[in-house]
């Protein structure tokens, strides 16, 4: 039972600021470093520390910060032959990071957008009954489309990570098996602003069921809602020592999932899985650099 991440690979720059700034003001940082990330690149290391067979899809550009992704990913256990270098930059995600460990993130695609449905679709060309495919908002979404139709062809199980939320048809939506959206997210799909959603978060996560098979919402430290035919939940999130960067938290979540579902285990168990190894990224600095050792247990 493998898993395969079709996603994004992004050089993370993180700048370190007291509070995150308001329209128009200029701050001063702290701190700047440098880090591996893209939600792709992020959810496949994450699937892979958690015992998955994990192979990534996607793109690097041919400049260092390229190779650099694919040698820390390949330690991780990434399986990454179905990378691509391209000529150009590698994508980037510049990273605000608050004292108070609240981020707000703006990612350039660089290579990213050069994943191509005929690059997806050699990569899947294996893919079996048994098999999870896990695709996201971050990278083309004819390249999504097209990884989630040959999920569907072999009865393999699709992932639909839309964040961020991008125009992926009603058909690929529909074969989502779970949807996974955090509750900004969620509103978005569902046309509301976020605190209307989060006054009956239950209910609005048995909304997207007319949407997909099943649907995952994370709303931070409260947990995520699990939403089946027939049962819609709340899987409490355990509390964190401590909170030092949320940067990749919702990636550890989706990562560990997936893991666990290609491992056999029910939506809402591997949901309660994800929940804690997203609970302990929280408690260190950065991405995907903050899951190696930490997912095993979880």
């Amino acid at each position: 039972m493998a898993v395969y991440v079709v996603g994004s690979l992004n050089q993370d720059v993180f700048l370190d600021v007291p509070e995150l700034p308001h329209s128009g003001e200029t701050i001063a940082s702290s701190g700047l470093a440098y880090a591996h990330g893209g939600k792709g690149m992020n959810q496949a290391v994450a699937c892979a520390l958690a015992g998955a067979d994990t192979t990534m899809v996607g793109c690097v550009g041919s400049d260092a910060a390229g190779a650099d992704l694919v040698a820390f990913a390949s330690q991780a256990g990434v399986r990454m032959s179905e990378v691509a270098r391209v000529p150009g930059p590698t994508g980037t995600a510049h990273i605000l990071r608050s004292a108070r460990g609240a981020n707000c993130i703006v990612v350039t695609a660089g290579a990213n957008a050069a994943l191509t449905p005929d690059q997806v679709t050699v990569a899947l060309a294996k893919l079996a009954t048994a098999d999870v495919v896990l695709v996201q908002g971050e990278v083309p979404a004819a390249a999504s489309e097209i990884a989630v139709r040959l999920a569907g062809d072999c009865a393999a199980r699709a992932v639909v990570n839309l964040a961020p939320v991008v125009a992926l048809s009603a058909e690929a939506v529909g074969c989502a098996d779970p949807l996974i959206l955090n509750e900004v997210e969620a509103s978005a799909l569902l046309g509301m602003d976020e605190e209307s959603f989060l006054a009956d978060p239950l209910e609005h996560g048995r909304r997207l069921l007319r949407q997909a098979r099943s649907a995952i919402v994370t709303i931070g430290a409260a947990g995520a809602v699990v939403a089946e035919p027939g049962s819609v939940l709340l899987v409490p999130a355990p509390r964190p020592d401590r909170v030092v960067d949320t940067t990749g938290a919702g990636d550890a979540f989706v990562g560990v999932l997936a893991a666990r579902l290609s491992q056999g285990q029910s939506l809402c168990e591997a949901t309660t899985s994800a929940v804690a190894a997203a609970t302990q990224s929280v408690s260190r600095p950065g991405a995907a650099d903050s899951y190696t050792g930490a997912f095993r247990e979880a």
